[in-house]
């Protein structure tokens, strides 16, 4: 089972071993405090949102497109009451707006999700 699949168990109740559990715990566990979004907001002076820092650190961390349905997984699989999935958009356009001076920009990709573009030029 991967992490979400074992979030959506636990949702409804089912039973998941506890290997697979504390994997999935391991998964969703805060970022370490040298996460990728620290390093961006000491460069740039930049304050992330506890959620703007765990897109941006997901974004950073994967090197392809994170999918809405992985996005939605990582910032609120453990939440017993999560909101509703636009809410990500929401925090994509701050984030966006956030990072318009530095060379990190988020590209939407219309049925594939997220990405992002660093313009080593200006890094």
């Amino acid at each position: 089972m991967n992490p979400q699949e074992i979030a959506t168990a636990v949702r409804l109740g089912e039973n998941v071993p506890y290997d697979d559990l504390v994997e999935a715990l391991l998964f969703f566990a805060e970022p370490p405090e040298s996460a990728p979004s620290m390093e961006i907001e000491d460069r740039y002076g930049i304050k992330f949102t506890r959620r703007e820092a765990q897109i941006l650190d997901t974004l950073l961390l994967r090197q392809s497109f994170v999918s809405r349905e992985k996005m939605f997984a990582a910032l609120y699989a453990t939440d017993f009451d999560p909101p509703a999935s636009r809410t990500i958009d929401v925090l994509i356009c701050r984030l966006r707006k956030k990072l318009e001076k530095t060379p990190i920009e988020i590209i939407g990709v219309w049925g594939r999700g997220w990405t992002l573009k660093v313009d080593a030029k200006a890094a």
